[in-house]
């Protein structure tokens, strides 16, 4: 979906590591992963479970209050937008132009992203 390799150097796509839910090590980059996570935990929806209760309005109106929070797997308070805040930071650079960004749960999340990109977003299946 939206891109950028970790590694503006040499343009090498990478990966972050054998985690023990990406065996293979696919690069995804976990402050994304984070905010997907997010948006679903707000609804009390898991990327494996009770997805069809996920309402991307909801998310998109809950976006609009910067102080709007979620309990997370921990029980912790957090604010909805944690991570995507400094994402979008890292993002708008001009030396991360374009990028990519790959996370499973974007099937799920993809209206939201759609709302906040806007036209800069071009949802790809595979790269040929």
């Amino acid at each position: 979906m939206l891109a950028r390799n970790p590694d503006e150097e040499t343009g090498a796509l990478g990966s972050n590591g054998d985690m023990f839910d990406n065996k293979k090590g696919f690069y995804e980059r976990l402050d994304l992963l984070h905010q997907d996570d997010y948006f679903l935990k707000h609804q009390g929806v898991d990327w494996s479970r009770f997805v069809y209760r996920f309402d991307p309005q909801k998310t998109i109106a809950a976006l609009e209050d910067p102080g709007t929070t979620f309990v997370d797997w921990h029980g912790a308070t957090q604010p909805l937008w944690k991570e995507g805040r400094s994402l979008l930071r890292k993002l708008h650079q001009p030396k991360t132009q374009p990028y990519v960004l790959k996370d499973p749960r974007m099937c799920i999340t993809a209206p939201v992203w759609f709302h906040l990109f806007g036209d800069q977003v071009r949802p790809r299946r595979s790269p040929s």
